[in-house]
């Protein structure tokens, strides 16, 4: 990340290792090259510990995991953390290390790219789906899977999205409010919300060059086909004036046997603020009519997303996203789609 107290290593052209890198005990392999297995133990170590609350079900299953981590332009790579069994070898001094079959912490990364001025294209990996049964594993898994993903040759630089009461000692690229909200029981009805589909994407991709950070075309579609992403579009007169994506967000709140959506980006493209809501809101009530369980909603207070609005949000806490190995000002407003 960048610490305003260690400059050299946002000046190296290539990954180094540190205090916190573990290459003995934490080994990365793309995802295309995961088996059956380790997507199981990844799968089950997020749904304990990805969402810290006790009152959150995580229900992300195999399946979902591959739909998020196919269709990238660059490598989509998963790292596991195991802890050690040490062996004498033929009895004497010298020690062998093997590790245990299922591991205790695990992390991924895909590609994104971030936009600088609309003139500047910049690679980066992503790391999310990070969850370990202890602090110090995280630590080490951060470090090492940013190490090992650098050294593809994708990206020099990783990003990273992270509460804001987590003390990173960090200058972050962007800080921003997450909201939780109940779905209305009454939601707009508005008659240019357009979904989605391979027949018309070029909606989509007409207003996409407007974000700030985002996956690849490939990633979005495979989404989108694996319905874990609704996407939408208001269309005025033929034109897309709006986007919106919407995720199934694979958390269920056991208090109320809630499911939850997430917004994860839009884009209003000329609307006025209450026909970009009542668009929104159009798509919450298309979700909700072929799924009743949903009954929440989440989203960050990040560009266009900071104008919608719910009434009264249910909570709501700090985040922010941290560049690692990559030095910029922070940004005051950004569209996020990854």
């Amino acid at each position: 990340m960048h610490h305003t107290y260690s400059i050299v290593k946002f000046i190296q052209p290539y990954p180094m290792r540190h205090k916190y890198t573990n290459p003995l005990l934490i080994k990365t392999i793309p995802f295309n090259d995961i088996n059956d297995t380790y997507l199981k133990y990844f799968v089950e170590l997020l749904q304990i510990g990805y969402i810290k609350n006790d009152t959150i079900l995580y229900t992300m299953q195999q399946k979902n995991m591959r739909a998020y981590m196919t269709g990238h332009n660059g490598p989509a790579l998963v790292s596991y953390y195991c802890n050690p069994i040490y062996k004498s070898i033929h009895n004497g001094p010298a020690v062998q290390v093997d590790l245990e079959p299922e591991p205790i912490g695990c992390i991924a990364s895909y590609p994104v790219i971030l936009r600088i001025n609309n003139t500047t294209s910049v690679p980066l990996n992503y790391i999310t789906f990070y969850s370990a049964k202890q602090e110090k594993v995280l630590h080490e898994l951060i470090a090492t899977h940013d190490y090992n993903a650098r050294k593809t040759l994708y990206s020099n630089a990783s990003l990273i999205k992270v509460a804001s009461s987590v003390n990173t000692g960090s200058k972050p690229l962007l800080q921003f409010t997450t909201k939780t909200y109940q779905i209305p029981r009454f939601l707009y009805k508005v008659k240019e919300i357009v979904q989605i589909y391979k027949q018309n994407w070029a909606f989509a991709l007409d207003l996409l060059d407007y974000a700030t950070i985002k996956i690849d075309v490939g990633a979005i579609r495979a989404r989108i086909d694996a319905e874990e992403w609704f996407v939408y579009a208001f269309v005025q007169r033929g034109e897309p004036m709006a986007l919106y994506f919407i995720e199934n967000a694979h958390m269920l709140y056991e208090t109320n046997n809630a499911k939850t959506l997430r917004l994860v980006a839009s884009i209003n493209n000329g609307l006025t603020i209450d026909k970009f809501n009542a668009g929104f809101q159009d798509c919450l009530r298309r979700i909700v009519k072929s799924n009743l369980d949903y009954k929440l909603v989440t989203l960050d207070c990040v560009g266009d997303n900071a104008t919608i609005v719910l009434g009264q949000p249910l909570e709501q806490h700090a985040n922010s996203y941290y560049l690692i190995n990559y030095n910029m000002d922070e940004l005051s407003h950004a569209i996020v789609v990854i």
